[in-house]
């Protein structure tokens, strides 16, 4: 997603339908009295405002502002391999700063950090729109690098760094439980005092392979074997990466596993719409 209409769609939800649309997802923050739409909850109406105008009002209500927004993006081994025409770092940077733009604009504090096998990159949580030039200056320049991550290390800086409760994002790559068991120890750390989020940012090939249909083909016995047992192992690489999830969502983490190529997009609803369930 460009931040340019990311911003052109941020500031249209802030009027006209689209802004009577986010106050109908709801929120914990009064914003104003408005008219009375048919569906709105009864339970907000304002009844003596209602009575000295003449028509109903209801309060409307939108997601709390100030909350703190912490970005962690990896940039180790898994996020060299290239996906969908990029390399899967460029697209989780993408995502992390449309997060950023998106966390900024809704009146949130947002910090930034970078890691392999330690924190590389670390921006303070800050509001404004100035903030994001500050990040962007201090992120352009990053690549990927041929690192195992240090998950739990990082973590334990963050732990170190901010006391305050915060929804933390981290943008990284899972395998499988085994091969994930640092990332898996790292966000369960993170609770009470943080929520958690893990956003896995898939490679959509894997899925092409397993979902291949089974049907003869015009292919060499070997040639089929081989394409055989690469559908095979497709499928456990999926059901492998379920479990892993399925282990972080015991542990009290949100889940994300996007398309590289669509994370921007799915990270940024999922944001406001925790933000309007009140969830941070």
């Amino acid at each position: 997603m460009a931040l340019r209409s990311l911003s052109i769609r941020l500031s249209l939800e802030s009027s006209g339908s689209l802004r009577r649309r986010r106050y109908a997802l709801g929120g914990t923050e009064f914003a104003e009295l408005r008219e009375y739409y048919l569906g709105d909850d009864l339970r907000r109406m304002e009844w003596k405002a209602s009575a000295r105008r003449g028509w109903p009002l209801v309060r409307a209500m939108e997601p709390e502002r100030d909350q703190p927004l912490i970005i962690l993006l990896d940039r180790g081994r898994l996020m060299t391999a290239t996906v969908a025409g990029l390399k899967r770092f460029d697209w989780g940077l993408n995502a992390a700063l449309a997060l950023a733009l998106t966390g900024l604009r809704r009146g949130d504090k947002v910090g930034l950090g970078i890691f392999d096998q330690q924190l590389h990159t670390w921006i303070a949580p800050q509001g404004g729109d100035s903030h994001l030039g500050r990040m962007l200056t201090q992120v352009y320049r990053c690549e990927p690098v041929f690192e195992e991550s240090d998950y739990v290390g990082t973590v334990s800086a963050i732990l170190g760094h901010y006391t305050r409760r915060a929804l933390v994002v981290v943008l990284t790559e899972v395998i499988d439980e085994v091969a994930s068991q640092e990332l898996l120890t790292a966000m369960a750390r993170l609770t009470p005092r943080f929520l958690p989020f893990c956003v896995a940012l898939r490679d959509r090939h894997i899925e092409t392979l397993a979902h291949r249909p089974l049907m003869p083909q015009p292919l060499a016995p070997v040639d089929q074997v081989a394409t055989l047992y690469e559908q095979a192992v497709a499928l456990d690489l999926l059901h492998q990466r379920q479990r892993a999830f399925a282990h972080l969502e015991q542990k009290g983490v949100l889940v994300l596993d996007a398309p590289a190529d669509q994370v921007s997009e799915q990270l940024v609803d999922r944001y406001l719409l925790l933000k309007a369930r009140g969830q941070l």
